[in-house]
């Protein structure tokens, strides 16, 4: 049984609905936004000129360049009195976009959410873990909001913390786990170091998002930890988590909710609509945003759209999971390759360790020492999968790193100190190593490659660096040192 009854709503009375609020969202940015105002009337459209859901392909995209450009803002559509709260994006790939909630904004992502959450097989009578960040990002505040306008107990246990999260899945008998898929495998092999069967946790399913999902990472997922995996879909941009999500019974597609966001498929190169069942970018309407109307934003993630009812009775539309992004396409040889497809071919491949098939955007757990294996089976250290560095002289980051095995030859090394008369020097506790320009120093139990990296008595002075030099005036060291020991150097073989 549905949470709502607008899930199962006819099609012909759903866009009649939809209808009637791009019509209010179009007046609403009309009059609020002047971005969307010039843009209107450039395009000679205006509020009076909707007249059904498919006018909705005459207005103009917005773009995550326009959130950035009219930062911070400039899209508001209400006054700074009547904005209740503000989330926004991490801002990995330039200004971040900052979105406001009203008062009726946080009611309706409430009950999306709480809708999404019902559709995925959670009830009142659960227990949801929630280990999405909470903050100005979207994942933590949108499912404890729906987790309680659902009725269910939510536990704000927040991102990391891996050993807590797992004690708190046995103490407490938590049934639903949000995260992360990465985070989600990364909990998996953290039980099993602490010699805990993942698969007799008490979870039942696992609510996914945040990242890319592809098929063969969700079978790693449910065989894992034995639960049934979830993918939901959102973005800060129209509102957070809760614009789509897979139902319990057919996890065919994502339901995006229609009566509040309104999907199109569109041609990433020419904007060009595209029929349902072809893959091209996601584009989103927000239908009932008051603070911030977005209008056609052009997601960026590429997937496709079905409108064929569901085996769980609803209809509203369905988008399957995402495939890429349309800025992280490369093309091999003529053929278009997502990062996602690499990564499902990485999970297939059974002799790529687990630890390399996650993303590399994965919360890291504790840092820890491990052995690391360097030139011709020296041994050396690392700390949480970094290399220790040391500095040199004139170097201002550092230019010593640990190696993996192998024959470094050809190789362009990280950086040689040379004087002036190009003279390489190492010191009486060195010895030539099996790559050209590289060394080995043994000091107790530890080695560490050094690969060329070296200092002459020629060098010049501590203010110099392969990277230009300091504001400081230069100043030659009062005795040679090699880089790593700081032993007296000597002319090498």
């Amino acid at each position: 049984m549905p949470y709502h009854d607008v899930e199962t709503t006819d099609r012909a009375a759903l866009r009649d609905r939809q209808a009637d609020r791009l019509q209010e969202t179009v007046d609403r940015a009309y009059e609020n936004v002047s971005l969307y105002r010039n843009r209107f009337d450039e395009a000679g459209i205006g509020p009076g000129d909707i007249d059904s859901i498919d006018d909705v392909e005459r207005l103009p995209f917005t773009t995550k360049e326009d959130f950035q450009e009219e930062y911070p803002d400039g899209l508001f559509a209400v006054d700074w009195d009547d904005v209740a709260r503000v989330h926004a994006s991490s801002g990995t790939t330039g200004t971040p976009k900052i979105v406001p909630y009203t008062d009726g904004d946080l009611q309706v992502w409430r009950e999306v959410m709480a809708r999404s959450l019902h559709a995925a097989g959670v009830r009142p009578d659960d227990t949801v873990q929630n280990a999405y960040g909470y903050g100005l990002f979207t994942g933590g505040m949108g499912f404890h909001d729906g987790t309680e306008a659902l009725g269910a107990t939510v536990v704000p246990v927040g991102g990391g913390n891996t050993a807590r999260q797992i004690d708190l899945l046995q103490d407490l008998g938590s049934d639903v786990l949000a995260c992360t898929p990465s985070y989600c495998l990364y909990l998996a092999e953290q039980a099993e170091e602490r010699g805990v069967d993942p698969r007799e946790l008490p979870l039942s399913a696992v609510v996914i998002g945040a990242e890319p999902f592809t098929d063969p990472m969700r079978e790693e997922i449910e065989a894992a930890l034995d639960v049934t995996a979830i993918d939901v879909y959102g973005l800060s941009e129209l509102i957070g988590p809760g614009v789509s999500i897979e139902c319990e019974h057919a996890q065919d597609g994502l339901h995006i909710w229609e009566d509040h966001f309104y999907p199109e498929v569109v041609d990433p190169d020419t904007g060009e609509v595209l029929p349902d069942g072809e893959a091209g970018e996601l584009v989103l309407t927000n239908l009932t945003k008051v603070g911030l109307p977005a209008i056609r934003y052009r997601t960026g993630d590429i997937t496709s759209l079905t409108r064929e009812p569901c085996d769980c009775g609803r209809t509203h539309a369905r988008m399957d999971n995402v495939t890429g992004r349309t800025d992280d396409l490369l093309i091999v040889r003529g053929v278009n390759v997502y990062a996602s497809q690499i990564e499902a071919a990485m999970v297939d491949h059974r002799r790529v360790p687990r630890r390399l098939r996650r993303r590399s955007g994965r919360p890291r757990g504790p840092r820890r020492a491990a052995p690391h294996r360097g030139a011709r089976g020296a041994t050396g250290w690392r700390r949480g999968g970094r290399a220790r560095r040391r500095r040199a002289p004139g170097d201002r980051e550092g230019n010593a790193r640990v190696r993996p095995a192998g024959d470094l030859t050809g190789r362009t090394p990280p950086r040689v100190y040379i004087g002036e008369r190009g003279q390489e020097r190492v010191c009486a506790d060195h010895r030539p190593g099996p790559a050209r320009g590289s060394a080995v120093h043994r000091s107790g139990q530890r080695s560490h490659r050094l690969c060329a990296t070296l200092v002459t008595a020629d060098t010049p002075g501590r203010g110099t660096s392969p990277r230009g030099p300091r504001r400081r005036p230069a100043r030659p060291p009062r005795t040679p040192r090699c880089c790593r020991c700081g032993g007296s150097p000597r002319r090498s073989p």
